[in-house]
């Protein structure tokens, strides 16, 4: 490899001479523990040095900065290996169900569940109002808005008794 250097407007070839040794003093960008990204202009015909050790400097402070952010986790078996590969995989396999049990609305993503009972005007006898939803690691009483009393628990949704009052709630917790 050769390098082609211009300097008072001759044309120097250097092919393995002591120059090769030369320092080149510049103003370096790069730093161990970088917070940010630096843009970096582009590399042009005719650069001074200078201009391109500052560039690259840039470029490794860059590298530094991409290397603290992914970390060094070995992903090689995630998908194909890639950032962008293990992130699509991951994204994939997640899976959201839903139901509906009576009024009751569920989604359940992972562990978690959430139920929704949407705002109406209901009546409902003591017992369950709703079956078939995710079951809860525990079983818990809440109390919407009007004192209305449910509790959760063997995948089904309780009351003690509604007697034509608005009902609503939303609640997710963990289930099995």
């Amino acid at each position: 490899m050769s390098v082609n250097i211009v300097k008072n407007n001759k044309l120097k070839r250097i092919a393995g001479n002591s120059q090769n040794d030369d320092s080149i003093f510049f103003e370096s960008s790069d730093i161990l523990n970088p917070g940010t990204w630096s843009d970096i202009p582009l590399v042009e015909n005719g650069e001074k040095h200078t201009n391109l050790c500052k560039k690259f400097s840039l470029a490794v402070k860059n590298l530094r900065y991409l290397y603290r952010i992914l970390g060094n986790t070995d992903i090689t078996h995630i998908a194909d290996g890639t950032v962008t590969g293990a992130i699509h995989s991951l994204n994939s396999n997640v899976k959201i169900q839903n139901g509906k049990s009576g009024d009751i609305i569920w989604y359940k993503c992972g562990n978690l569940c959430t139920l929704f009972l949407t705002n109406d005007q209901r009546t409902y006898n003591k017992g369950y109002i709703a079956n078939g939803i995710p079951v809860s690691k525990h079983t818990f009483v809440l109390s919407d808005y009007n004192n209305n009393v449910f509790s959760i628990g063997d995948g089904k949704v309780y009351t003690d008794g509604v007697d034509d009052k608005w009902c609503s709630f939303c609640i997710t917790y963990v289930c099995t």
